[in-house]
């Protein structure tokens, strides 16, 4: 590992949202960085407007290399940042390892876990890494919130932390990332950047060990379920009306007599923040209500960024 480097050569394996604003960020801090994507027309088109996809449309430095060669992208360079989906990951690594440096510090902004072995990303890495290069001890480490990829896109500042088993490895991430816009903390705690205690839990539903949607279909829809509909079951009305002497009385009642509740995607009391992931109103109980490890008879889950 390169301890001394200051002027870091990056390679950055995904043209998404997030990968294209680290890849901002990286530049703008000095580093000379490639961003590699699978799509030539993705190239062609980032290299001609320099805008990353985003609201607003921030702007791509003419500086950030492009490439659609992963040799190109991970060849030589002091840091590379997986960025791509958690189901590429593996393949990602597989074709990068050929090209690594032993050296070369593994970054991952990916977060998930792989279907199937329930590997966090960084497991994925550098389990790929080591089966494919007998010469390479891989050192990896995960990036978390909380950030977004607009804050860092727009130079708002915002907080990330490295995690890693190798302090050294945290400590050159933090060193060579952190600038006027961005602090990184560092930890040693790489699987709490994945997974923690008081984390949401999805239920295998159909026993396959897997967690997804299936086909997507209703014969096989997976561990997906629905609980709720919105639109009650039946509905009843009772009306009656009383005349005498020139008096009117009437009487409606009306009720509903089967719903289960779904509450919509952005249902706040339901859902809470994480209903909407930039929401700005923030309930004061909020913290009271998400778990802790000092309160763990809670409504929430523990407090994470996306």
């Amino acid at each position: 590992m390169a301890e001394a480097v200051r002027r870091a050569r990056v390679g950055v394996l995904g043209s998404g949202a997030w990968g294209l604003a680290l890849a901002r960020l990286f530049s703008n801090e000095g580093h000379d960085v490639v961003v590699w994507s699978e799509s030539a027309q993705t190239v062609e088109r980032l290299r001609d407007a320099r805008v990353i996809p985003l609201p607003g449309d921030p702007e791509l430095p003419e500086e950030v290399a492009l490439t659609t060669s992963v040799e190109e992208a991970v060849s030589d360079k002091d840091v590379v940042v997986f960025v791509t989906s958690s189901r590429f990951v593996r393949p990602m690594a597989a074709s990068a390892a050929p090209h690594l440096r032993p050296d070369t510090v593994l970054v991952c902004a990916t977060k998930g876990l792989e279907e199937g072995t329930f590997d966090t990303m960084t497991e994925v890495i550098a389990g790929e890494v080591a089966r494919l290069r007998a010469d390479v001890d891989p050192i990896t480490v995960a990036l978390s919130g909380p950030s977004h990829a607009e804050e860092v896109a727009f130079d708002m500042p915002t907080a990330i932390v490295a995690a890693s088993h190798d302090e050294g490895a945290a400590l050159l991430v933090q060193r060579l990332f952190s600038g006027d816009v961005l602090r990184v903390y560092t930890s040693s705690d790489a699987s709490a950047a994945h997974l923690m205690a008081g984390d949401v839990r999805f239920r295998d539903l159909d026993g396959t060990n897997i967690i997804n949607n299936g086909d997507g279909t209703v014969k096989n829809p997976g561990d997906m379920r629905v609980i709720g509909n919105s639109l009650p079951r039946y509905t009843y009305s009772i009306r009656g009306d009383l005349n005498w002497n020139g008096f009117d009385f009437a009487v409606f009642f009306q009720g509903v007599g089967k719903i289960d509740w779904m509450p919509s995607a952005n249902c706040y009391y339901f859902w809470g923040p994480y209903s909407f992931p930039t929401t700005t109103f923030i309930a004061k109980d909020f913290e009271r209500l998400a778990w802790s490890e000092d309160n763990r008879n809670t409504y929430f889950p523990r407090r994470r960024s996306y």
